[in-house]
């Protein structure tokens, strides 16, 4: 059976090419429950945020609210004043990302770490949700789409 784990995942800054660290937090099924807000120099200051949140998870602060770039809902943790945790993705209904977050906190402390980096293609790197454009499902009945060429295709 699966658990819930922590990834690290290296990041690289575009401009400087320096190499920092993100946790990512997967539920058991691997979808993303939350990542930390902020990269780390390196893997062990990486895991030590990890244990951080763990530590001080009975004193942060949930705050929901509407994304402004996509008018979507999103979830955060603050701990001491400071975002430490954000939702993975964004949200149609708010009760979504209150289950969300319900989930992320409850994923924490049995969550599993891995032992190094794991490095994800580009296109899966982590990004703060509210920088992202809300996902929207391709029409599967325009006459380019795959579908539609295969419905035509049986009906000849």
């Amino acid at each position: 059976m699966n658990h819930p784990r922590f990834l690290f995942v290296p990041r690289t800054d575009a401009e400087t090419g320096t190499v920092s660290v993100v946790w990512r937090l997967l539920g058991a099924n691997n979808r993303g429950l939350g990542q930390a807000c902020d990269s780390q120099p390196g893997l062990a200051a990486c895991r030590a945020a990890v244990e951080s949140l763990r530590a001080g998870l009975a004193r942060t602060r949930p705050v929901i609210t509407v994304s402004e770039a996509s008018g979507l809902w999103i979830w955060r943790l603050d701990l001491d004043g400071r975002a430490i945790a954000v939702s993975s993705r964004s949200y149609q209904r708010q009760r979504e990302c209150q289950y969300s977050l319900g989930n992320f906190v409850k994923a924490v402390p049995e969550a599993h770490l891995a032992a190094g980096l794991v490095p994800l293609s580009a296109r899966r790197q982590p990004q703060p949700p509210g920088d992202r454009p809300p996902r929207v499902r391709p029409d599967s009945t325009k006459p380019d789409s795959p579908k539609a060429r295969a419905a035509g295709a049986g009906a000849r």
